[in-house]
């Protein structure tokens, strides 16, 4: 029997007890009988809490919206605002990369917390080289 084996007491192959592996979370909000959403268990009237994708009460709503944004349009948008900052003349290309770049800025500090020194680092160096196209932009 290896350490990996259900049954045997040990964590398995993602880190999670074997007794814990399939927890289900509580239902919130009004219950069908009360003509609310089928799943949620509150009485009608009690107000719905407001967990979103996992998330906490306290977590901001930004957050969320955040998480349920396509990361590919994200990409393509932030392409696009790049390009047409590098191509706009003069000060006009460099606001909009400015602009990107508090955006850009904004989403580092959020997510700080989170991110491994790696990927700091290198959002760090990509926030660096924006501001700086920014700058000479709007200086020359």
């Amino acid at each position: 029997m290896g350490p990996f084996r259900e049954g045997s007491g040990a964590l398995l192959r993602h880190h999670e007890p074997v007794g814990h592996e399939h927890v289900r979370l509580p239902a919130v909000g009004p219950g069908p009988a009360s003509g609310g959403v089928a799943g949620d268990s509150s009485p009608a009237g009690a107000p719905r809490s407001r967990r979103v994708c996992g998330m906490q009460r306290t977590q901001s709503v930004l957050l969320t919206r955040l998480a349920r944004v396509n990361p590919t349009g994200v990409f393509l948008a932030a392409l696009v605002l790049v390009l047409v900052g590098l191509f706009a003349p003069g000060i006009v290309g460099g606001a909009l990369l400015l602009a990107l770049a508090v955006g850009l800025a904004a989403l580092l500090v959020t997510t700080w917390p989170v991110q491994r020194p790696a990927t700091r680092i290198l959002r760090l160096v990509i926030l660096t080289l924006l501001v700086g196209a920014a700058l000479m932009k709007i200086l020359s």
